[in-house]
C-alpha cells in the first residue's frame, strides 16, 4: 500500500468584542428587579470603544456572549438578560452609586 499523506486543519474562531461604557454621575441609578437600563437614555448614555453615543448593541446569537461588569468586576450571567432593544433587563434588584463605571462587553465567535 503506498503512503499517504492526510492534511489535517485546525478549524479556527474569531472573536469580535465590542464594549459600551457608562459612568454613572449624577444621581444614583436604582434598579428593582426586572427593570430595564437604557442604553442610549437620557441620564444612561453609554458610548462605545470610539467614545461616541448613542450605541446599538449587535444581537450576538447564537454563536456569542455578553459579559457585563460593575466596577469592573463581571456579574453572574443570571443577573441580567441583554435584549435587541438596547436595554439590559436586570433580573435582580442593584443600585449604581454615582461614580460607579458599567461596561457592556458584546463578543460575537465567528469561524475562520
Amino acid at each position: 500500500m503506498p503512503l499517504q499523506i492526510f492534511q489535517i486543519t485546525f478549524p479556527g474562531t474569531a472573536l469580535d468584542p465590542q464594549r459600551f461604557f457608562l459612568q454613572v454621575t449624577g444621581a444614583s441609578i436604582v434598579l428593582a428587579a426586572t427593570d430595564e437600563l437604557d442604553l442610549n437614555g437620557a441620564t444612561t448614555q453609554f458610548s462605545n470603544d470610539a467614545g461616541t453615543s448613542p450605541v446599538t448593541v449587535p444581537v450576538v446569537a447564537p454563536n456569542g456572549y455578553y459579559n457585563f461588569y460593575v466596577n469592573g468586576v463581571m456579574q453572574e450571567a443570571g443577573a441580567y438578560t441583554v435584549n435587541a432593544d438596547n436595554t439590559i433587563t436586570f433580573n435582580v434588584a442593584a443600585t449604581f452609586t454615582v461614580g460607579t463605571i458599567l461596561i457592556l462587553e458584546a463578543v460575537e465567535v465567528s469561524a475562520t
